[in-house]
């Protein structure tokens, strides 16, 4: 939930960013939230999607 929270409220202060250092720092929030979105997405694959054999979905998208 917390990186849902960064692309929503950064999503919205570049909307309304009156400038380029504001817009620039929401751009960097959204980037905190994909970086959190990532390995939470990841640890869902390798969850919910197991293979027959070696390794698991998610270390074939990652690889």
């Amino acid at each position: 939930m917390a990186d849902m929270f960064f692309f929503v409220i950064a999503a919205i202060a570049c909307a309304l960013a009156p400038n380029a250092w504001v817009l620039g720092g929401a751009r960097f929030v959204v980037g905190l939230g994909v970086g959190i979105d990532l390995p939470v997405a990841m640890a869902f694959l390798a969850e919910f999607s197991r293979l027959q054999g070696r390794g698991n979905k998610a270390a074939r998208v990652a690889m």
